[in-house]
């Protein structure tokens, strides 16, 4: 069959058409990537991965333009994908634009701050210094973010640039979260210099930053995190530095962290690192960390963390977290069965109820019975007594009832009322008398406290009206003032100084007026102290006016709680006025100077040593010098024992010395007993230097029988200790 010729030359068009289509895009095309590829029946369009992979080209739309190409991935990561690839292409003129379009629409339109985050990022490559002049124009909270988020990305491709436009910030905020962002940048490829980036800023922000940073680092390389935790000044920053170190590390090799904690010389906070260590340990690979704290000494704080090992087990294999406890000491199963239920209670309230039921150890299930009422529900009174009926007797049931009023007293007061009835009237009363019940049920309902009271028939035991008393207090001092009168006279001994020290953090003089209602004699007196002390902590200049005029008690009272107030802000003008009242004179004045002293103390030793050692040095009264040397020793002590023992051997022979001494002795008597005794032993005054030796012995022989017996027959102490010991020694 013949073809005739204008048909072949049709066909031979159109072939040729779809080739040249094929291998030259329309211009359109070109400009924008491949066009979207439309779903059938969907009526929308969607990208496609080929979309996102193509070669970038410069894309030249406006904001719109950019923002609709976004929106039409489904998925954020391929979003994100196409703007680094469109992006790469723009000019620093049209990322300027695109940046301050984007920045004049709302948050809340569909990916605008996801893309004006990739085009500042971008822009910080291709010029940061004019990027960072456009951020600082924002408004402030959004400037802040964005000053951030260029300097993140230059310091990804140069570091130091980064940082000397950082210094280019004037607002402090803006520089902070910039800091942070390099900083954060940077930590994975190096720690070190994100550290030294961050600094020792102490705002919020900054702590998380740190923490996060050590996090990070203590996964990577402990060791050099630790050195560089050390170096931060002691504290909660390096506390919390450490603690993130810890954690870290525990999840990653528990042995080596435990044997880095061991090595801490401080003795108190070593042994909150291992539990910590210990504890991390045993939610990760807790029969591991069980077998390790089992084979611990009995006395070793470690063992505290088989209680958390049996809770972690309990929540998903009860059965095995029973048989775990089984294995502990009688001793160690109290704390350890308190875990258990509270987490049966939790996840299975019958497996609970069953397992209690089946203890037989008096001591144990009244134990157990408490904490089942606290960590229960009884609030569906046939679940009540469906419970119940598995515990018949009296005394159980004052304990399940006496556990849940101390967990749900204030949270649900009328179902602890509900519970009273299954109890006999004998029971209800001690309840009442002992719990925060009638407290929890004032806070929130005075009349039902009263009426509560009421019924027992006896009229009310105090400690039930001064429980109504308390509770109103916490709500309105108003009806505070009006209960008081109702109040049995035993009462009002500590209602009226309560009540008075209240309304003075209000009111001053009208305190000062209403004093004159209270009852003559010791509770007006107590009720002016709780006033004054009020007014000393609201306007201490005031009242330290007013005090030195004032009679001898007055003046006391407020000078110390002056002291109180100052200390922490201002230790210097708290140990003025603390000087002011030793020279006050009398025996009462100095007792009040000598309560405070370790207040004071405190305050300087947070600031250093050397400074609390200089001011305790100068004190005249020899009391408060000895109770100032004894806390700085203390401290001292569980920082630093070395540091700590070559000071106390330079001081002079005294009591002050001796006071020192007492404290070193007593931080290392269990870790060190040789040493103890030998300190011990220069313990000027004979009868605190016997005191020392027999509580050392106490513990050495409790700790090691056989070492502490040979060291006990060669000590100086006399016979009848000797025999106390070893006999005490011989029981255990």
């Amino acid at each position: 069959m013949k073809i005739s010729s204008p048909l072949v030359v049709l066909l031979a068009g159109i072939a040729l058409g779809i080739f040249f289509q094929r291998s030259f895009p329309l211009p359109s095309a070109r400009s924008s990537g491949s066009g979207p590829t439309s779903v059938v029946g969907s009526g929308t369009s969607v990208a496609t991965g080929e979309e996102v992979k193509e070669t970038p080209t410069a894309f030249v739309g406006s904001v719109d333009d950019l923002l609709a190409k976004v929106r039409r991935f489904p998925n954020e990561d391929d979003a994100k994908l196409f703007l680094q690839t469109t992006l790469e292409a723009a000019r620093p003129q049209q990322l300027a634009t695109w940046a301050a379009g984007l920045a004049a629409l709302p948050d809340s339109r569909l990916r605008v701050q996801m893309t004006l985050t990739a085009v500042a990022r971008r822009w910080a490559r291709v010029d940061a210094s004019a990027a960072l002049a456009w951020a600082q124009s924002l408004a402030p909270r959004k400037a802040g973010e964005t000053c951030g988020t260029i300097l993140a990305s230059l310091a990804e491709k140069d570091s130091a640039q980064a940082l000397s436009l950082l210094g280019s910030l004037t607002d402090q905020r803006q520089r902070r979260l910039a800091r942070i962002q390099i900083a954060t940048t940077i930590a994975d490829l190096d720690p070190a210099k994100a550290f030294a980036i961050l600094g020792a800023d102490k705002s919020p922000e900054m702590t998380e930053a740190v923490d996060s940073l050590f996090t990070k680092w203590g996964e990577r390389d402990p060791q050099a995190a630790m050195q560089a935790a050390n170096t931060l000044p002691k504290g909660a920053a390096r506390d919390n530095a450490l603690t993130s170190i810890y954690n870290a590390w525990s999840k990653e090799d528990p042995m080596a962290a435990l044997a880095s904690a061991k090595a801490i010389t401080n003795p108190s906070r070593r042994n909150t690192v291992l539990s910590q260590v210990i504890s991390t340990w045993s939610q990760t690979t807790p029969d591991k960390a069980w077998d390790y704290c089992l084979k611990l000494p009995p006395n070793d704080p470690g063992r505290w963390n088989l209680n958390g090992i049996i809770n972690e087990v309990g929540k998903d294999d009860p059965t095995r977290a029973i048989s775990l406890m089984d294995q502990l000491p009688t001793k160690e199963r109290s704390n350890a069965l308190n875990s258990l239920i509270q987490t049966l209670a939790g996840n299975d309230p019958e497996a609970a109820v069953a397992y209690v039921t089946s203890l037989t150890k008096p001591d144990e299930r009244r134990m157990a019975l408490s904490c089942l009422g606290q960590s229960m529900d009884l609030t569906d009174p046939a679940a009540v007594n469906q419970v119940f009926a598995k515990f018949p007797a009296p005394a159980e049931r004052k304990n399940l009832v006496t556990g849940y009023l101390n967990n749900h007293g204030y949270s649900d007061p009328e179902s602890c009322l509900a519970l009273l009835d299954h109890l006999s009237k004998s029971d209800r009363q001690k309840i009442m008398n002992q719990s925060n019940l009638i407290y929890n049920l004032a806070r929130q309902d005075q009349e039902l406290a009263v009426r509560t009271i009421q019924s027992s028939g006896d009229g009310g035991h105090e400690s039930q009206w001064t429980a109504v008393f308390n509770g109103v207090m916490e709500t309105s001092i108003e009806k505070a003032h009006a209960l008081i009168g109702q109040l049995p006279a035993e009462c009002q001994r500590d209602a009226w100084p309560r009540y008075l020290g209240a309304l003075a953090n209000e009111n001053i003089e009208e305190a000062m007026q209403q004093l004159q209602e209270a009852p003559p004699g010791k509770i007006r007196e107590n009720s002016k102290s709780y006033i004054l002390n009020a007014w000393a902590s609201a306007d201490p200049e005031a009242a330290l006016v007013w005090a030195r005029s004032a009679s001898p008690n007055d003046r006391r009272d407020v000078m110390q709680t002056v002291i109180y107030g100052k200390v922490q802000a201002d230790p210097e003008a708290a140990i003025s006025v603390l000087n002011e009242l030793v020279k006050g004179g009398g025996e009462e004045a100095l007792a009040s100077a000598r309560s405070v002293v370790t207040t004071v103390g405190q305050a300087l030793y947070s600031v250093s040593n050397e400074t609390a050692i200089q001011w305790a040095g100068q004190l005249s009264d020899e009391t408060m010098k000895t109770t100032a040397f004894a806390f700085i020793a203390n401290q001292w002590c569980n920082e630093d024992v070395v540091g700590a023992s070559a000071w106390i051997r330079e001081l002079p022979q005294g009591a002050a010395k001796d006071a020192a001494t007492q404290s070193l002795v007593s931080s290392i008597k269990e870790s060190d007993p040789e040493s103890a005794c030998i300190w011990a032993a220069t313990i000027g005054e004979k009868v605190k230097q016997g005191e020392m030796l027999y509580a050392i012995f106490q513990s050495w022989l409790a700790n090691d029988p056989v070492a502490g017996q040979q060291a006990l027959l060669q000590s100086s102490l006399g016979e009848e200790d000797r025999a106390n010991l070893l006999e005490q020694s011989l029981k255990k």
